[in-house]
């Protein structure tokens, strides 16, 4: 007689299927949400985390399915995910959002859709099925545009969003790869939805990078490897920015006004970070790095030189600090 999801999903072999890839679970008591498209990844995820809950004495968590409504079968999947949810004995909410325009897009709608339902359902985080492949893709589509050495550090396994809200996003399978879920998806013989369009190499860039070059990259003899060290190098990186920013924070007048004196000792990754930091406070995007090249530039500029993103934001060198002001503000 076959076993229902419910009874394979909590069967399982102690806490972790995967020895070699233990599970990291968050500290917060809960209840936990899970960002739940019924996906293998998100599938598997809201499977172990219902197991883990029961094991732990937590309450059990919430599945939340967020239909984009960019297929005509999206409101059957989403009916589909409810009833596996169910059966694994996980609480499930859903919203449908207008079609988003790009990729971008529809991460700021599900980040915004995740906000609302742990104001509305008192959760303390989000679960998301991210993984050791999702990392990699991360990286080479950092590297393909050019993103500087702390953007190669990829995700975190934890990470906190604070526009508009507080967003705490947890990735409990950033050690698994594609193929380790999959294994154990088979293994406890759970269903789940495939999206066409992940598979169509010319649909995103990220599509085409996870057919095509990841599986060139990975035919490399040490290519996932090299990969996995240059992430880890630059995480080391940023772990050591971050060190050197509460460090240097307390020396700062404030965002807008960096003294020259302690920009000149401190690394310029650091540096950069603060002018990304100023920028940030004044509420504009991130500068272009050319951009942010120029403000490094103007350290060792006359005092009195100017640097400007026109129409948003302006640089001035005094002979003490660097000043951030926007565009328009009384000199």
């Amino acid at each position: 007689m076959d076993q229902s999801p419910t009874r394979r999903a909590t069967e399982s072999c102690g806490t972790s299927p995967q020895s070699e890839a233990p599970l990291r679970w968050p500290s917060e008591a809960g209840p936990w949400l899970v960002g739940f498209s019924h996906g293998p990844d998100s599938t598997l995820l809201l499977a172990l985390a219902v197991q883990h809950c029961q094991s732990a004495d937590l309450p059990p968590p919430i599945a939340v399915h967020v239909d984009h409504a960019l297929r005509p079968q999206s409101a059957a999947e989403a009916k589909a995910a409810q009833a596996c949810a169910a059966e694994l004995g996980a609480a499930f909410v859903c919203e449908r959002i207008a079609p988003p325009a790009s990729e971008s897009r529809a991460r700021q709608m599900r980040h915004q859709v995740f906000a609302r339902a742990l104001a509305r359902l008192g959760g303390s985080c989000v679960l998301l099925g991210q993984h050791l492949d999702d990392q990699r893709e991360t990286l080479l589509f950092r590297l393909l545009r050019g993103s500087g050495p702390l953007g190669l550090a990829g995700m975190r396994w934890r990470s906190v969003l604070q526009s508009p809200h507080r967003l705490l996003l947890v990735r409990p399978l950033l050690n698994w790869t594609r193929e380790s879920i999959l294994s154990e998806l088979r293994r406890r013989r759970l269903p789940w939805i495939e999206d066409p369009s992940n598979a169509n190499p010319e649909h995103t860039a990220r599509n085409q990078i996870r057919h095509q070059l990841l599986p060139e990259w990975t035919q490399r003899q040490g290519g996932l490897a090299q990969l996995d060290a240059l992430a880890a190098a630059a995480a080391a990186l940023r772990s050591a920015v971050e060190t050197e920013l509460a460090l240097a924070e307390p020396a700062t007048p404030g965002p807008l006004r960096l003294p020259l004196e302690l920009l000149d000792v401190l690394s310029p990754w650091t540096r950069e970070q603060l002018y990304l930091r100023a920028t940030r406070a004044l509420g504009q995007p991130d500068p272009s790095r050319a951009l942010l090249a120029e403000c490094d530039a103007l350290r060792r500029a006359r005092s009195g030189s100017r640097s400007e993103a026109r129409g948003r934001w302006r640089l001035r060198r005094t002979r003490s600090e660097l000043q951030f002001e926007a565009w328009g503000q009384p000199s």
